[in-house]
């Protein structure tokens, strides 16, 4: 009987209860505030906001190019036409809420805003400095 091989009880039931411990802290690292499945999903969230201010930006500087170009933003015309902010939007095909206020003279003025829609902390501005007669920009960052 001396010469058996096999496994015993006593270390079929340590094995069991290591693989026990390795599964409760496997699920621990997935779920929870920190867990993997959470980091996961704030990643998504920040990549999509980080998607939607790079075309705010691109807009901005769309817009900025046209006001160094020819001092008009989309939407102008020869005859003065004033820029609406459907004009803008659809130049630059993005889905925000945009402000245009063409033409001011007033320092820190809003020259224009554009606003995601989705992501309402994402804002992305070009307002006119009228004491240096410059235009300054403030790009959508993601927070």
């Amino acid at each position: 009987m001396r010469n058996q091989r096999g496994i015993t009880l006593i270390a079929l039931v340590i094995t069991i209860i290591v693989l026990l411990i390795l599964a409760g802290v496997s699920i621990a690292m997935l779920t929870g505030d920190n867990g993997i499945l959470t980091k996961a999903g704030e990643a998504d969230t920040n990549t999509a906001k980080a998607e939607v201010a790079d075309k705010i930006n691109l807009a901005i500087n769309a817009e900025y190019a046209n006001l160094l170009a020819d001092g008009e933003m989309s939407g102008y015309t020869s005859g003065g036409a004033i820029a609406t902010p459907d004009a803008v939007r659809s130049a630059n095909g993005l889905d925000a809420t945009y402000t245009v206020t063409p033409g001011s003279s007033i320092t820190g003025a809003s020259v224009l805003k554009i606003q995601s829609t989705t992501y309402t902390d994402l804002v992305g501005e070009i307002k006119y400095n009228s004491t240096d007669k410059v235009y300054e920009i403030d790009k959508a960052e993601v927070k």
